[in-house]
């Protein structure tokens, strides 16, 4: 695999992390009222999610669609350990 083909892989992971986080942005400004946006932690998400998508495409012979699934995947999961971490404190 060349630089290119690595570049195109994490793009379409980062572009399933970029989905599912303008999505839940979507979903947060329409049932909450006082809603902040955090662009740092938006732009993590969407690097995190880039690398996630190309691990997850380079088992399958560099696939893009499923380098797109898995960054959306990864983004999901890691919003879900996030609020996880979240709860705990709370709770705690």
């Amino acid at each position: 695999m060349n630089c290119y083909n690595i570049l195109i892989v994490l793009m379409a992971g980062a572009f399933g992390g970029a989905l599912r986080g303008t999505l839940g942005i979507a979903k947060a400004v329409v049932t909450k009222s006082n809603f902040k946006m955090n662009w740092s932690w938006f732009f993590l998400s969407i690097v995190v999610s880039g690398v996630i998508g190309m691990l997850a495409a380079t088992f399958f012979a560099d696939d893009l669609r499923l380098a797109v699934l898995g960054g959306y995947a990864g983004a999901d999961f890691i919003e879900g350990l996030i609020k996880l971490k979240i709860k705990d404190k709370i709770n705690s």
